[in-house]
Formats: structure tokens, C-alpha cells, sequence
């Protein structure tokens, strides 16, 4: 159920500005531990590219907003680029029938941080996220952003 909310409620929504309002509502009516993060809305970047640290282009450069997409860790995953393993600070990969779907950085205490979309980035339990990305977790060692941007550059180039 709230999973659900949070899809139609949240990513759903593109007034970002009442997300946290959206998100108290829900905790009242349903229950969560989800904390929004603090963020500077004119920095656009995905979740694929919060993980990993690639925020520091505007959005309309070339490495601006999706320009790191889950079929990119797909592929990270695929030629083994990333190892499977878990603990603080490695990446938490959601799975909806059988592809990445969601990515975030996962912290103490099975929490992960991580970035709904276009809009704001969030602290939360492994499991409070919205539904569609999926019901499949696995944990893999996080890369440096210098590796990624290397690897990045693969991907687009072939």
C-alpha cells in the first residue's frame, strides 16, 4: 500500500514542492520512515547519476540529466564492471523483472539514500520506495566517479 502511495504521490508528481507535504500525509495515513534530503533544485541529475556521484553537470550539457541511465548500470552489472557485495556506501540496485529499475547508496541500519527521478533525493528504509522499482535487491561495490565517467564514455561511444 505504501509503495503504491508513493508511486502515484510522489514519483508521479512533479511539484516537487509538495513532496514533503505528500510524504507527511502519508506518514500519517500509513506510516514511513523516509526523511527528505536537502538538495539544490537547479542541479537535474537521475538516481543512476546521484549513486554514483555525477551531479556537477547542468542539464543541458552533455552529461547533463539522463545521460546516465539504468541501462547503463545494466551494462556495468552485465560485464561485471560492478562486484555484487554489501556495505555502507556501496550501491543498492532495485530489480523490476529482472532489470535495474532504481539505484541508491546504501547506509547503516538497511537504509539507502537515494534520488526519485528528477526530483528530490531521500533517506529510507531499503524497501519504502515506490513501486515500480520492483521487488528484487541486490548490492554491489561502488565505483569511483572517475571509473564511471571512463565507463560512461564506453557506453556512448561503443
Amino acid at each position: 500500500m505504501l509503495r503504491d502511495a508513493l508511486e502515484s504521490r510522489i514519483s508521479q508528481n512533479m511539484n516537487f514542492d509538495d513532496h514533503p507535504v505528500q510524504l507527511e500525509a502519508l506518514r500519517v495515513a500509513i506510516g514511513h520512515d523516509i526523511r527528505v534530503l536537502p538538495w539544490d533544485m537547479d542541479i537535474e541529475c537521475n538516481c543512476v547519476m546521484y549513486a554514483l556521484g555525477m551531479f556537477f553537470e547542468p542539464a543541458s550539457s552533455l552529461m547533463g540529466r539522463f545521460y546516465a541511465s539504468t541501462a547503463f548500470v545494466q551494462r556495468l552489472i552485465d560485464t561485471g564492471q560492478l562486484a555484487q557485495n554489501h556495505a555502507d556506501g556501496d550501491m543498492v540496485v532495485y530489480f523490476k523483472e529482472g532489470k535495474v529499475a532504481h539505484i541508491g547508496i546504501a547506509r547503516q541500519g538497511d537504509r539507502v539514500e537515494s534520488k526519485w527521478g528528477i526530483g528530490l533525493p531521500y533517506d529510507h528504509p531499503i524497501w519504502e520506495v515506490p513501486s515500480t522499482y520492483g521487488d528484487e535487491i541486490r548490492c554491489f561495490t561502488a565505483m569511483s566517479v572517475d571509473d564511471a565517467m571512463d565507463e560512461l564514455s564506453r557506453f556512448h561511444n561503443g
